[in-house]
């Protein structure tokens, strides 16, 4: 994780040589989360493709819990993945460099 002042960056490898990145943005006057943009790709290959942004998260009324957040990011990852493939095509790099899929059927 990589700490700002008003960002915080977190990153999950999900396996398949792919990661999940969430962009946390804070509110300069609350410090509470305000927006998370997130994207999956290949770090080593600098190929993200963005599957989600959830905003207006510092609003009075609005109770957001990242850890919750997160939770459901995992039950997401099929979904993501095929995202990442439809929009980068499909090119996916097994640690041997050769290219593969990474949707199971």
């Amino acid at each position: 994780m990589k700490k700002s002042e008003s960002k915080n960056v977190y990153i999950y490898d999900i396996g398949e040589g792919l990661e999940l990145l969430n962009i946390c943005s804070k509110d300069p006057v609350s410090g509470k989360i305000d927006r998370v943009d997130t994207f999956i790709g290949n770090h080593a290959r600098q190929e993200f493709v963005s599957v989600g942004r959830t905003q207006d998260l510092s609003l009075p009324g609005v109770i957001f819990k990242y850890s919750s957040y997160v939770r459901e990011q995992e039950m997401m990852i099929g979904i993501y993945k095929e995202i990442y493939q439809d929009n980068i095509g499909g090119k996916v790099y097994d640690a041997d460099g050769n290219l593969k899929n990474i949707l199971k059927s």
